[in-house]
């Protein structure tokens, strides 16, 4: 699920040693009482990385004094909420939110903090719906993620079909989204639709030849439906393409040991 502990101005601080500089000069302001300027898009900063570390309770104790600072901002009062959802106060979060929404109805941070709650609440329609919101007006980059979120709400509801359709838009999206994959493998495996799955991975590697996790996934399935010596030539160009990847190492021993194949699945076991 998407990160939103990392906002927009955060995510153009691509420099960590720039976010610790900016912690250590705010830091020595609260020890030394000296004052020192900073400017909303700066506490952002530091509130999204505190609460990216998971620790609520400085990302509180910034968020508290920005506020006295910048009571208006409606950014603050978004990390306030996130806080807020953080700690399991959920109800009061949605709250605040809503309230934020009628002044930014389409703020697609708003609408993924609210999915994010609904989904932890197993409110998955609520979940989707404001998913569904966000995806209409956030950065391009963003929608791959997004639109699997929406899939994982429909894995959620038992409604694999929908999750595999938009697992599928993902990937024609964004065919390097490979997280993906592994989700369609497992939508694939609970309508029993190994087949499918199997033509759908072939086409995919067609497109994108060197993808391990691609490879990976097509020797899964070529193993569930038993045809193991295929699913050992998919495991080994997985292998061949990344000979760091153990998934692939382990599936392709398990699979030689089904072929009863014993000392070159331990060979392989050996090369882990």
């Amino acid at each position: 699920m998407l990160d939103l502990n990392m906002n927009e101005e955060e995510s153009h601080m691509q420099d960590e040693s720039e976010i610790i500089d900016l912690i250590k000069r705010y830091e020595h302001m609260i020890e030394s009482g000296d004052p020192h300027f900073f400017d909303v898009e700066e506490f952002e900063i530091m509130i999204g990385h505190f609460l990216g570390f998971n620790d609520l309770k400085q990302a509180q104790k910034v968020l508290q004094y920005a506020s006295s600072l910048f009571p208006e901002s409606l950014t603050l009062q978004l990390r306030e909420a996130q806080i807020l959802a953080s700690i399991g106060k959920h109800i009061k979060a949605i709250s605040r939110l809503k309230t934020l929404l009628a002044f930014e109805p389409h703020n697609h941070e708003i609408h993924l903090t609210l999915a994010s709650i609904y989904s932890k609440m197993s409110e998955h329609h609520l979940a989707i719906n404001h998913f569904n919101k966000a995806l209409l007006t956030s950065e391009v980059e963003l929608k791959p993620e997004i639109i699997q979120d929406i899939a994982l709400e429909y894995e959620n509801l038992g409604e694999w079909r929908k999750a595999i359709e938009l697992l599928k838009k993902c990937l024609r999206i964004d065919t390097s989204y490979e997280s993906a994959l592994f989700e369609l493998a497992f939508c694939y495996d609970q309508i029993n639709d190994i087949k499918s799955a199997i033509t759908f991975f072939e086409k995919y590697l067609d497109h994108k030849p060197y993808s391990t996790l691609g490879w990976y996934n097509l020797g899964n399935s070529y193993h569930r439906l038993g045809s193991l010596k295929k699913a050992i030539n998919a495991y080994d160009f997985s292998i061949a393409i990344d000979t760091t990847y153990l998934r692939a190492y382990i599936q392709k021993a398990e699979a030689l040991t089904t072929c009863e194949n014993f000392r070159e699945a331990l060979e392989v076991y050996d090369e882990i």
